[in-house]
């Protein structure tokens, strides 16, 4: 399905798909979206799309009636490795429904090639590129999604032209306001810099089960003595209702990539991550820091 090659090496990337497939160059050129993992970044571009694929012989009849294939290519950009899947891409429908290339007969329209295993490492000078091919109708609503291990959107293209999309299209406000907290000897300056409400991805341990996530970026300063941090200590309160913690609903898995790091930090050091917490409503939410006193702030 995609195809592992090296820099300096022309890659034969889809050649029979692009004759198979009658291909259409992306509207505008082609369109690219650096994407980071814990570890290192690749340059994610769509190439082209082909909105009525045509398997080989070996393929299955859509159960959709048509196929739909993008090409795409990765390139290694910076730091350390790069994981690649194939499972990694879905097609979203207009409903909203995420459709994988496993899904009805879309693995067996690419049966002539092997997709990339599970675990598959980008390292520096790597490149990798490749058409999977999606059972589903051709709609200019279409959404190719790129995913996290985690199933949270990291990427979006409209199969139809226009410009890609980072993350899951979550509108950020910055806040960038700070307080001192202190708890006996520890002090930190403790920064809220932005506040972002995520609709969260696909997969169902991904997706808010209120509906969405409001996901806080922080930054702690320590100043005195070892400040503990732990997102435990963060909770989401609406002006006249409950706390809702950390640990509530499904916010554990909104935040992993650029999570909120826990243990000390003694004076001098700079801690910075995102912490997810679930949202019944829209108004009136306050972020509280919990530890044996409390400090607070508005959060949008």
């Amino acid at each position: 399905m995609l195809v592992r090659v090296r820099s300096r090496v022309r890659a034969r990337v889809g050649q029979d798909w692009v004759r198979r497939g009658q291909a259409k160059p992306r509207e505008g050129g082609r369109r690219s979206l650096t994407l980071s993992q814990k570890d290192g970044s690749a340059v994610v571009t769509l190439i082209s799309v082909s909105e009525s694929f045509q398997g080989d012989r070996h393929a299955k009849a859509p159960q959709s009636g048509n196929f739909v294939a993008v090409d795409v290519r990765l390139e290694h950009k910076a730091g350390g490795n790069y994981r690649v899947n194939t499972l990694d891409f879905k097609v979203r429908v207009p409903d909203g429904k995420a459709v994988s290339f496993n899904d009805g007969s879309g693995r067996s329209a690419m049966s002539s090639d092997r997709p990339i295993p599970a675990g598959t490492q980008l390292t520096a000078g790597e490149s990798v590129g490749g058409a999977p091919a999606f059972d589903v109708e051709y709609d200019p609503k279409l959404v190719l999604l790129a995913l996290d291990v985690n199933g949270l959107i990291v990427g979006q293209w409209p199969l139809s032209g226009g410009e890609p999309v980072m993350g899951d299209g979550a509108v950020k406000k910055e806040i960038d306001k700070s307080l001192t907290h202190k708890v006996v000897g520890d002090t930190a300056s403790v920064t809220l810099v932005s506040v972002a409400e995520s609709k969260g991805g696909v997969d169902p341990a991904s997706v808010p089960q209120s509906g969405s996530f409001v996901v806080a970026e922080l930054k702690y300063e320590a100043k005195a003595g070892n400040y503990y941090i732990n997102s435990t200590y963060l909770k989401l309160q609406k002006s006249d209702g409950p706390h809702m913690s950390t640990q509530d609903g499904n916010r554990r898995t909104v935040c992993r990539p650029r999570g909120l790091p826990v243990g000390q930090a003694r004076a001098g050091q700079v801690r910075h991550g995102q912490s997810g917490l679930r949202r019944h409503t829209r108004t009136g939410h306050e972020a509280r820091a919990h530890r044996t006193g409390q400090q607070q702030g508005p959060a949008g």
